[in-house]
């Protein structure tokens, strides 16, 4: 879990620390005040340390290291012990010591495995250097915020280009993965890394952006690999977790306990066909999923991600304006489906300016159900300065909520026309 961001000179921050919650982040703002940039700038470093950390599941070694960690269970069991008893004892053996030198050997031999199993794990991930973090971070944020070069992500609340550099730390939980880097107000695509990370992180991250992706599905991550487009790079990781198969067995009866108040808002079930389109299943009709609501279409995108595994377990969801094209009605269900996957495990990140999604994560979070959640609140007020960040436990700490002021002043107005 991320314990903290420090930013300094990015965009429209000066200098800023965020002191983050493992379950619940709430972002608030008004529109143009760096609530997306700094999403994708938490989301860019997060993912450039998860995808080499991913890496341990192409070899299958942890597959194999259970399998083992159930043989070493089986042997201490009866039924192992019946086995052993059937073949034949040497002379100098009683049946006893048979047993037990029988227990010894196998799980002698299994440990064997198993420590083999683990120096290859060990060097089949590359351990973190500086030449590949500096390349694939320049890359991610280039690839994410989509300036025209990299220089431009600096702030301009700084006076004199020699000043000009920008930071960006994240300061982790497991220490070893902590990451920090900068780079110049003339840099065109590269990046300095000042602290090098000793381990990967393993949990992987998720970007919900502000539209949905699922219409945009069919064929975008072979278009987006082999020409240039100017979507930004959340368009291409999300479709490519969107496309993994879904879970089974325990995982998969998990997942179906997260996805059923969203299945019951969409009145039907998320369907990936084999022509590569998604379909909204209700009951025997069938609907194509451009032909879907478009709020619906984010809360089907939602399921799916749920049904993949992609947010389920620990990892990490930043997600631009969730209340986006949604009713109240269904701004309520997401209130509750964001505080269940903080249960699961998932540190959560959004970035809203919704006065109603505020007030029902409040709620919610002060029944029995979700008491034992720990959020943060960060206020982006923009100054002549910068943009200047205020943080508390709870939304009571920041001083200044743009759109509360807007509420209660359109309330005014309201019972002025009496």
């Amino acid at each position: 879990m991320i314990k903290s961001f420090r930013l300094k000179n990015f965009t429209l921050f000066r200098e800023e620390e965020l002191h983050l919650s493992p379950n619940l982040n709430v972002i608030i703002g008004e529109n143009g005040c760096g609530k997306s940039h700094l999403l994708k700038a938490l989301y860019s470093l997060v993912a450039v340390s998860a995808e080499q950390g991913r890496k341990i599941t192409d070899h299958n070694l942890a597959e194999k290291i259970n399998i083992i960690d159930a043989k070493l269970q089986f042997i201490q069991t009866m039924e192992f012990e019946q086995i052993v008893s059937s073949l034949p004892i040497p002379d100098s053996f009683s049946t006893k010591e048979h047993l037990e030198q029988s227990k010894n050997n196998y799980g002698l031999s299994l440990k064997r495995q198993r420590e083999d199993l683990i120096k290859e794990i060990e060097g089949s991930i590359n351990k973190p250097t500086k030449a590949f973090l500096e390349k694939g971070c320049a890359e991610k944020l280039n690839n994410v915020l989509r300036p025209e070069r990299l220089g431009n992500l600096t702030s301009h609340h700084v006076i004199g280009d020699d000043d000009r550099r920008a930071e960006l730390f994240i300061s982790n939980a497991d220490e070893r993965t902590d990451i920090g880097i900068s780079f110049s107000a003339n840099s065109q695509s590269g990046v300095q890394v000042e602290s090098l990370p000793q381990s990967w992180i393993r949990e992987k991250p998720v970007f919900f952006p502000t539209r949905e992706l699922l219409t945009l599905y069919p064929g975008f991550v072979s278009t987006y690999d082999n020409h240039y487009l100017e979507f930004e790079e959340t368009y291409r990781d999300t479709c490519l977790l969107l496309g993994l198969p879904a879970l089974k067995g325990e995982r998969e009866l998990r997942a179906k306990v997260l996805m059923k108040p969203i299945e019951e808002a969409m009145g039907g079930e998320v369907i990936l066909d084999n022509n590569g389109r998604f379909y909204l299943q209700q009951g025997k009709k069938r609907i194509e999923m451009p032909l879907v609501a478009e709020g619906l279409r984010k809360f089907a995108m939602l399921a799916q991600l749920i049904a993949t595994g992609a947010l389920l377990d620990k990892g990490y969801l930043f997600w631009d304006e969730p209340e986006a094209n949604l009713n109240p009605k269904l701004i309520k269900t997401l209130a509750k489906v964001i505080l269940d996957l903080c249960k699961q495990g998932i540190q959560v990140f959004i970035a809203t300016h919704s006065l109603f999604l505020l007030r029902e994560l409040e709620i919610l979070q002060k029944g029995e159900e979700y008491r034992t959640l720990s959020p943060r609140y960060f206020g982006l007020n923009i100054t002549s300065d910068g943009v200047k960040v205020e943080q508390g436990d709870e939304i009571y700490d920041l001083s200044q909520i743009v759109v509360l002021d807007e509420s209660l002043l359109q309330a005014d107005r309201y019972l002025d026309m009496e």
